[in-house]
Formats: structure tokens, sequence, C-alpha cells
């Protein structure tokens, strides 16, 4: 990780990177793709998606470009300040705070939920109810599948169920 303290519109900072000149396209130029018709609702594509980075992308910060392979402190410039998508900025009035990159190993998430971990399983309290919203529409071949993934409590609150509307269609 490459980090350099820095003046930041008149504050102390701190900018941290990979140091992974060759996969830094730079926010406005990382491939994406559109999750839905909100233009903000989209994911940079993780590096494993994509090739190289070009060397130079197209885009410039303060007449600088991105640098060809920042092997330290003395190679970071405005570029990778305001341009480079694989860095960090300290908060401001936190310089001291500690660097956290994004990981693009896989797909950047823009905006939740995608970012988002996935939600918990359903509580086991709530199963009688859901399979009671179900029960009437499964077919035998479904209620076996469904039955082969639950554990003893689960499996008997699925019988409960059944007997209680009979057996499914």
């Amino acid at each position: 990780m490459i980090k350099k303290s820095i003046v930041y519109f008149g504050q102390r900072a701190t900018h941290a990177c990979d140091g992974k000149c060759a996969k830094a396209w730079g926010l406005n130029s990382r491939p994406t793709i559109q999750l839905s018709a909100d233009p903000d609702d989209f994911a940079y594509l993780a590096d494993d998606e994509l090739g190289e980075a070009p060397q130079d992308p197209g885009t410039y910060e303060g007449g600088d470009a991105k640098p060809i392979g920042a092997a330290g402190p003395d190679d970071v410039n405005k570029w990778c300040v305001r341009e480079c998508e694989r860095a960090w900025l300290s908060p401001p009035g936190r310089p001291e705070a500690a660097p956290d990159l994004r990981d693009f190993s896989t797909r950047f998430y823009n905006k939740a939920p995608h970012g988002r971990p996935p939600a918990p399983a359903t509580e086991l309290t709530e199963l009688p109810e859901l399979i009671d919203q179900v029960a009437d529409s499964l077919s035998d071949r479904q209620a076996r599948a469904v039955t082969s993934n639950l554990d003893a409590t689960q499996e008997s609150a699925l019988a409960e169920a059944l007997r209680k509307h009979g057996e499914p269609r």
C-alpha cells in the first residue's frame, strides 16, 4: 500500500492506494455495468473481468495524468488523489484515519442494495407462517426438495403445517 500525507483543500489529509496503476482506469473511465434505469445504479467491473487499464485513460486532474507505475509516495499526483478509483482519502480533519481501500477483486456497487451483504436467513419463528402460505401450492416433488434441506426442527414445523393444510397437491 502506498500512503502519502498531503494538503487537500487547505487541510492535512492522507492519501492511500494499492499501487496497482496497471489496473487503474479512473472514476470516470472504469467500465461499469448498469443495473437498472436509475443512472446511479451501476457496478464497477471487477479486476478479473477487465484486462489492463490503458496507460492514458484520457482523464487528467490539474494537468496530471495517471502515473505509469506508482512505486511510492513520490509518484502520487493530482490524478491519483482526485480521479483514481483505487485511491482512498482520509475524512476531513482525520488524517490519521486507517485507510479503507475499495476491493476490486469483486464488483464494486455504487448504490444499495447491491453492495450490502445478503439478508439473514428467515428466522425459525417465521418458518411456520411462511410454510402456511405456500403449503397448498407445493407438489409432492417440491415438498420432497424442500424437506431435504431442513433440519429436524424445521422439518417438524413443515409436517405440522402440512397436517394443518392437508397433503400438498
